[in-house]
């Protein structure tokens, strides 16, 4: 899949727990129901891919902003001393993917029906 940081896991699990039972289980929020809403059943979940995904979203038109937002993630990118081109190998890796959907930039995810 990629990365492996443990904040990105949690929210996966937690993504996945809220998914299924909860979201189609009418008990699981019974406050809501008597608030007069229904049960939804989630029908697919998209799980960030890397390079390997089934599933591609057109980044195009929000590349330099992604770039913004991670000059800003001072734990990993925007180290003092740190030698490592980030935005060269993430325009490269959205570029790449972005060939094999037919985008100019693209991100890739895994489709799980559920």
């Amino acid at each position: 899949m990629g990365g492996s940081h443990p904040d990105h896991i949690a929210v996966g699990e937690a993504t996945f727990a809220a998914v299924y039972p909860d979201s189609r289980n009418p008990r699981a929020f019974r406050s809501l129901l008597k608030e007069g809403f229904k049960a939804h059943e989630v029908k697919e979940i998209w799980v960030p891919y890397w390079m390997n995904g089934d599933f591609f979203v057109d980044i195009s038109s929000t590349l330099d902003l992604k770039m913004d937002a991670l000059k800003k993630h001072k734990s990993q990118v925007a180290k003092p001393g740190r030698e490592w081109n980030y935005e060269k190998f993430m325009r490269k890796r959205h570029r790449d993917l972005g060939k094999k959907a037919g985008y100019a930039y693209a991100e890739s995810f895994k489709s799980i029906k559920v």
